[in-house]
């Protein structure tokens, strides 16, 4: 790995809900892929799948799978955006208009710590148990 300035220093905030809720490790790298993308006022963004999944290393379909695992769980928020392909773009679809990319929102109440405790653990989910 190089230490330029476009790879150093890089990083996302993860909300404890999104940290303990019980989503896949791929949802998990999805969101934290989502938080560094989208804008951090507003906490929302359009991003392609594509883009994701390049920057992440997964397929497409994984990417997709993991963005309705987090949508089911009410962790992200998720509307298509389409265009006319003249320029012009709606999050409203329109006859003869294409998708482009998704508008994603993180929702501004999942909290970025607090001091109360983690929950408490749960079974684990397909592995041994001791």
């Amino acid at each position: 790995m190089t230490n330029s300035s476009t790879d150093r220093d890089l990083f996302s905030q993860i909300p404890e809900q999104v940290l303990y809720s019980d989503i896949s490790d791929g949802a998990y790298r999805v969101y934290g892929a989502l938080a560094r993308i989208v804008d951090t006022d507003t906490r929302q963004g359009f991003v392609l799948v594509k883009t994701l999944a390049e920057r992440l290393g997964r397929s497409e379909s994984s990417v997709k799978r993991n963005l309705k695992e987090l949508s089911n769980a009410e962790l992200i928020e998720s509307m298509h955006q389409w265009t006319d392909g003249n320029g012009e773009y709606s999050t409203t679809q329109h006859p003869g208009w294409r998708q482009t990319a998704n508008l994603y929102v993180l929702p501004k109440n999942l909290s970025m710590g607090s001091k109360s405790e983690p929950p408490a653990k749960s079974e684990p989910r397909g592995g041994v148990q001791k």
